[in-house]
């Protein structure tokens, strides 16, 4: 006859193999739920000012844009939460891929997965190239 021990790591090694199977399975059915997220981002203002920063004048752009997002069809049973940001890329003489952060969210719930803002200026992340002018 097996002792107690012995009964007891029979039935956690059971237990154990049906939860990763099940995890296996999880991650499997993910693969397949398919997501369209929709966005649109209209730059409605671009202005870019010459302040003094660490005693030289370096140019800072101020954007004001309109963004409109459907990420509803990015929450299934295994989304808690998105990270949404808009991105801004360019190109300089000096650095092929320039890229800054204007603007980010966290989505938490599908309710609020539709995002309609008007007006939305980059005041969280400042805008400034790593050379004191853009294009160079």
């Amino acid at each position: 006859m097996y002792n107690l021990a012995q009964r007891a790591n029979a039935i956690f090694a059971f237990a154990m193999t049906v939860q990763f199977g099940l995890l296996l399975a999880i991650a499997i059915s993910s693969l397949y739920i398919t997501s369209n997220p929709i966005g649109k981002v209209d730059v409605n203002e671009l202005n870019i000012w010459l302040y003094n920063y660490d005693n030289k004048e370096t140019e800072f752009a101020f954007i004001e844009m309109n963004i409109d997002a459907d990420l509803t069809s990015l929450f299934n049973w295994n989304t808690k939460q998105l990270f949404v940001a808009v991105v801004a890329e360019y190109e300089t003489k000096s650095h092929e891929l320039n890229q800054v952060v204007l603007w980010d969210s966290i989505i938490q719930s599908k309710e609020d997965a539709h995002i309609k803002e008007d007006k939305v200026r980059n005041e969280k992340y400042e805008f400034v190239d790593i050379t004191p002018k853009f294009g160079e």
